[in-house]
Parts: structure tokens; sequence; C-alpha cells
């Protein structure tokens, strides 16, 4: 302002505070009768210290954009509140305010008052409010108006659709110039995130541009069934079934649907997922979803409803999760105050012990059989920590490492493998349960500076499976890398799955093993060159030996080949083509003993 103060607009009311930040002061709240404010939308200074704000308002059923004007003492000087009509408190009301002198205000908005949407320019008398003119811009279907006005009144209206880009330019009388339409390609938005079914197949949420459906894949990818979705979301495993959970609204809705696709239940809570991001952790075995929040814990039973929320201390986000069929673990993080903390609660959310660390900004964890909990949490970008807790929490030892962790996966009975950057270079390492160095394996695929988000899964024998988004070459698009490695580290092959030639970027939004460690699903987006996203799902088979999932290649795994020899039975046809023969035999009987 000329006199140096500061103004802030806030809810439709102006706080003006002096250069020293000393004094402070705000113009008064403006409620007519019948009218109830709904929310501020803009706010322009005028070159004199003036104020004028624009905000939604509602009576009853009907929503309407006005503007109200205060002087630069902030008193009320005059207001129109019922500029423009709108369809419902959630349909677009975007709106822009301009000027270019002390007398005259130029005001856009979106307006639906018969349910046919359309934007109306206003000129206003900043002295009176008078109303000097409106247009209607004909055809010019846009939520999100933008104005520019001249010194010689002559004003721009700039909006945009799927369809393209519009430009109009009227002169001071609000006498149209002229327009031009410059239509654009309609890009797609499509994304897909996946997970096991738990039978080797795939519940998949794929998200089309306005269009939402949960699909079950067979294991050779045919479509078993879909079912349509009101928002995306997230979908995670409940037992056999598939849970989807979505936001909006500032709602959450839970929906459980069973392996045929029917819908067993669903449930609508409002007081989730009002605290900002948040993650899904789905613990099959006991049937249970958590969800955890940027401010909250909740934890979600077989029926839906919430079992308990836990609320974290003030200040802390979390930076780190783990679940275990009897408990749950986070590292939590105050940015302000530099403190971490590692707590973790059992399954009926008593806080069972909650430990200080060293600050940290990243942790990556796993339980193994045994209840006990593995942590690899940073220090700094180039020293980790690497530590173990009992179920009590007592620390059983811990040792520091030069490493930028990315993941870690803890196999039943060990390994302990963390994938990690060191020099630049993504490492995947194993350790015994003691915490000694096994055996380590460089991926030279991924490189540190494209972020490629590594993931490592393990199966019951302990074999690793590390997934990441990368570029072998420089000269090739970014495509889904898989590597695997047996427990003792003999390599069990490398995957790349190509990404589409007009792509240039691969994202992995999911990663999932299923329970019996066949089959490793991938699922995400593609960037195209056209500025489109576009979803994708990769389903892989992987040769396990294991065939009953015990964790050990034993007599019974080779009785089930010999059994079922020359039959079709899924569990024993270890390479998925149709048949148990010969090579299903050599593969359990070269890998006999792993895991025992």
């Amino acid at each position: 302002m000329p006199d140096g103060r500061l103004c802030v607009e806030a809810d439709a009311r102006g706080y003006y505070i002096s250069p020293d930040g000393t004094q402070w002061s705000h113009t008064p709240p403006h409620f007519p009768p019948g009218l109830t404010r709904t929310g501020a939308r803009s706010a322009l200074l005028l070159p004199d210290g003036s104020l004028c704000t624009s905000s939604l308002w509602g009576d009853f059923s009907r929503y309407f954009l006005g503007v109200e004007f205060f002087s630069p003492a902030g008193t009320l000087v005059w207001y129109r509140l019922q500029l423009t009509e709108i369809r419902g408190y959630l349909s677009p009301a975007l709106d822009t305010l301009a000027t270019n002198s002390a007398h005259s205000l130029w005001y856009a908005a979106f307006d639906a008052p018969n349910g046919t949407p359309e934007t109306v320019l206003y000129r206003l008398d900043s002295r009176t409010g008078a109303i000097q003119w409106h247009r209607v811009a004909p055809s010019f279907q846009t939520d999100r108006s933008s104005l520019v006005v001249y010194p010689n009144d002559e004003s721009v209206l700039l909006g945009g659709s799927p369809q393209g880009v519009s430009v109009l330019r009227y002169d001071g009388a609000g006498n149209p110039l002229h327009r031009r339409d410059n239509p654009i390609s309609i890009p797609t938005w499509e994304s897909a995130r996946a997970t096991s079914d738990g039978q080797g197949g795939v519940y998949a949420l794929v998200a089309q541009s306005s269009t939402r459906r949960l699909v079950r894949y067979a294991p050779n990818g045919q479509i078993l069934w879909e079912q349509p979705l009101p928002y995306s979301g997230e979908v995670a495993r409940m037992g056999q079934d598939a849970v989807v959970v979505s936001l909006y609204r500032g709602n959450v809705l839970v929906q459980r649907y069973r392996a045929d696709g029917r819908l067993l239940w669903q449930r609508t809570h409002s007081q989730l997922l009002n605290t900002g991001s948040y993650w899904i952790l789905e613990e099959p075995v006991s049937e249970a979803v958590y969800l955890v929040e940027s401010a909250r814990l909740t934890k979600l039973g077989a029926d839906g409803e919430v079992q308990w929320s836990y609320d974290y201390p003030s200040g802390y986000l979390p930076v780190g999760r783990a679940v275990h069929p009897e408990a749950i673990v986070l590292v939590l993080h105050n940015y302000s105050t530099r403190q971490t903390r590692l707590i973790r609660l059992n399954a009926s959310g008593a806080l069972q012990w909650d430990i200080e660390l060293p600050a940290s900004y990243a942790a990556y964890m796993g339980f193994d059989s045994a209840g006990d909990l593995y942590i690899v949490y940073q220090m700094d970008r180039s020293r980790a920590r690497f530590a173990v807790y009992t179920p009590t929490g007592e620390l059983r030892w811990e040792r520091e490492e030069l490493m930028n962790a990315q993941s870690l996966a803890v196999a039943p009975r060990g390994p302990v493998y963390i994938a990690a950057f060191v020099q630049g270079t993504l490492r995947l390492r194993a350790y015994t349960v003691a915490g000694r160095l096994m055996w380590e394996r460089e991926v030279p695929e991924a490189h540190a500076g494209e972020f490629p988000r590594a993931r490592l899964h393990v199966d019951a024998l302990g074999r690793v499976f590390l997934s990441a988004s990368t570029t072998p070459q420089l000269s090739m698009p970014r495509q889904a890398l898989v590597v695997g490695y047996t427990a003792e580290g003999r390599p069990l092959g490398q995957l790349l799955f190509p990404n589409r030639a007009d792509a240039y970027l691969m994202w992995i939004d999911s990663a999932s093993l299923d329970p019996r460690g066949r089959f490793l699903t991938l699922a995400g987006r593609l960037w195209t060159d056209m500025g489109d996203y576009d979803g994708f799902v990769v389903h892989h088979r992987l040769t396990s030996p294991d065939v009953d999932g015990n964790g050990c290649v034993d007599e019974a795994d080779l009785l089930a080949v010999l059994l079922n020899f020359g039959g079709s039975n899924s569990a024993p046809d270890l390479n998925g083509d149709s048949v148990v023969d010969d090579a299903d035999l050599l593969t359990v009987l070269f890998s006999f003993g792993e895991g025992c």
C-alpha cells in the first residue's frame, strides 16, 4: 500500500499490518439478511489502498458470487452480492478481479443460473458499485477465466477448456473487438494401482479421465469382472477380497468387493482423511486395513468400521511404517524441532513403546517371523543407521552404513535386504539377522539422479525381487526393471518391461508380490510425448519351486508335482504353461532343500 502497510485477505476480510508489524486492523464482517458467506474467492488492492473482495454466498439451495468494496481505512463502502449464480456449493466458482485505476473495476465470474455454464464480465464503478456494463461471453465455456485490463480501458478475457483456449477482447464501453479460439488436443489422464488377489490374479483400480473402475484380472490377463467406482482412490487386499478406499468431499468411502465382484459392503466416514495425504497398509491375515494419514493412524476392521484411531503428537509426521498381524510401527518426525520417534501400537491400538531416535527424515522397516523389527533410517543424505528391536522395544544391535537407503524387506527367517544408493549406484545388500553382511550386488541400470524408487519384495523362500523404474541407457525411454536373487545371492534373472515408443517416462505407483511368491505386479503411469498420462499394469510370473508356499523346497513339493504329472493343476504348474511336466519337475529338483 502507499503508506507501507501490508494487506492480507482471508475469508473476504482484509487484514492491514503496519510496516513494522506491530499494529494491525481488519475490515468488519458483513452478513446481509438471508445470505451466508461460504468462502472467499478473490481479492484486489487498488492503488489508493482500497480493497475489493469476492465471495461465495449461499441462500438455502442457491449460491451466488458477489463483490464487496472497502475503503483504505477498512470501512465497507458498497457491495453487490448476487452478480452471478452457480448450481451448487461444489460447482466451479472461480472468478477474477482487475483494475487499471482507482475508479473502475472489472470482474469476471462463472455463471450457471439455468444449468447452462457461461462466463460473465462486469465493469463496476469502484466509488459507488454501479454496474457500468456487463457482457456474457458467448460459448465461452470455462470455469477458470483470466482477466487483463489495459490503460485505455480495453479488457482481455482468457479462458481454457478441454476443447482449447479462447481469447475475447472488449473496448472500454464493453463492445467486443475480436475473439480467437485456439483448439488443442484433448489429453488423457489415466493411472492404475494394483495388488495381488491372493490367488495368482490382480485387483486393479484403473482411472481414466472421468471414469474409475475396479478390475479383477486372471493370472493370464483375462478380465474376470469389472465394477464402476464413484471416485478414485487406493486398492488393498483383505483376505481374498478387494478393499477400495476413496477420498471425496472431505469424507472417505470404503468399499469391500468379493472375489466374484459382488459388493459386500460400503462405509462412509466423515471423520477420516481430513488431515492431508494418506497411505494404505493392508494386513490380509487379520483382514484389517490401516490408513496412515499425515496426523492420524486409523485401523478399519473386516466390516469397514473404525476399530480405533491414534493421533500423532503435535507437529509430527509419519516418515516410515510397517505392519504385522499383532502390531503396527511408525516412525514420526518433527521437522521444526528435528526430533524423531519410533512408536509401536498393538493390534488394539494401545501404545506399547515410544523410543526417541536420532533425527531422521526417512525410514524403512520390516518384521521377521519372531516379531523382531528391522529398521534402516537416514541420518543424512549419505549415512544410515541399521538396527533391530525386539517386540518389547529392546535394542538388539545397531550399526551405521554409508548409504542412502531406498527400501528394506525381511524374509521370515532372514536374510534382511536393503536397497540403497552408494556413491551414486544402486546396490542390493543382504544381511543376516545378526547384522552381518552376506553379499552385495550392484544394479547399474538404476541411476541416483533419476530417483527410481526401488522397492523390495521377498517370498517365503527368502528370495528377493527388486523393482524400479529406470533408464538402462541414456538413449532409451524409462522402463520398469525387475531383478531377482536367491537368499544366497544367486541371480534369478533380470527383466525389463519396455516402454511405449511415444512415452518417455514410466512411473511405478504400486508393486506387490502375491502370497505364494508366484507373481509380481507393477502398476503406474506412462508420460507420453503428447502430455498424456496412460495407466499400465504388468503382471509377471515368477518361477518358484516352493509348491505349497511353506518356505522350504522338500519332499512335499516333489510329491505334489509327481502326483499331478501330466495334469493342469495350477499349484504344481510352476512355469505357467498349463501342464505339469518335466520342466516343473526339474525346477523342484534343482532347488531341492532351498529355504529348509
